[in-house]
Parts: structure tokens; C-alpha cells; sequence
């Protein structure tokens, strides 16, 4: 996956989101429910973009261009995170794969415009699994 930017992160996300889906839909997953496609849930996404969240907050509200040191390794930590979590579910595993989310965190390297992208993308990535994701629901 190509890495995101602050013009592309959007496109991306739902781009992620729709092979995602398209994947589970060629391979027959069950369902977890009839209204969704066996992909990574919204809750399970929303858990990722949380641990982001108070980061975000801090790094937006920071007057410098470079991240605090407290905030790379917290980026670290975040990592180890989403290895665990990938590690207990197949399907966090292949969000997090298709994403590019390890490649995104290691290539911040300390830049604030770098981390605040890759917050906004992870809220877009949200947005799309929710938006897509129950696309064959009666409306």
C-alpha cells in the first residue's frame, strides 16, 4: 500500500473499507449478523481509533512541527498495540495489513502534520466501515 497523505488519506480509507468488504463478499464469510459482512467490526475499528484519540488531542494542541518524545513512544507503544490486537483476530490482522497501519506509525518519525494524517485517516476508516459496511441492509 502506498502511504497516506493529507490529500489522499480520504480516498484511501474507502478504498481499504471496499476491498475489505468485497474480499469477505467473494469468500463467502458468515456473517455476524445478517446486516454485516465478516470484516472487522465498528467497535473493534473504533477501539483502534481510540487509542489514537488522546494522542491526537495533545499533538494537535502543541505549538511545535515536531512530535514530544512522550508522544513517539506512545506512536511505539501504539504499535505493539495493534500487534496484539492483530494477533487475537483474524480479521484485525487483514484491516491492519490492508491499511498499512504499521508502515503508516513507522514512517511518522516525529512529524506532527504526519501523525495529525494518519489520526484523520483512522477516523475516516470509521467512517467507511460504518458507511459501507452495511450496504445490503433493507433501507
Amino acid at each position: 500500500m502506498d502511504l497516506i497523505d493529507s490529500k489522499n488519506y480520504v480516498d484511501k480509507a474507502e478504498a481499504v473499507i471496499k476491498e475489505l468488504i468485497a474480499e469477505a463478499k467473494r469468500s463467502k464469510r458468515n456473517p455476524r449478523n445478517e446486516e454485516d459482512y465478516n470484516i472487522l467490526s465498528t467497535t473493534q475499528l473504533r477501539k483502534q481509533l481510540a487509542m489514537t484519540a488522546e494522542m491526537f488531542a495533545l499533538a494537535e494542541n502543541d505549538n511545535t512541527d515536531q512530535l514530544s518524545h512522550e508522544l513517539e513512544d506512545r506512536i511505539e507503544y501504539l504499535r505493539v498495540q495493534f500487534v496484539y490486537q492483530a494477533g487475537r483476530d483474524e480479521y484485525v490482522k487483514e484491516f491492519i495489513e490492508k491499511a498499512g497501519i504499521l508502515q503508516i506509525l513507522k514512517t511518522i518519525n516525529g512529524n506532527k502534520e504526519d501523525f495529525i494524517t494518519y489520526c484523520r485517516y483512522m477516523e475516516a476508516l470509521v467512517a467507511f466501515r460504518k458507511y459501507h459496511g452495511n450496504e445490503d441492509k433493507e433501507r
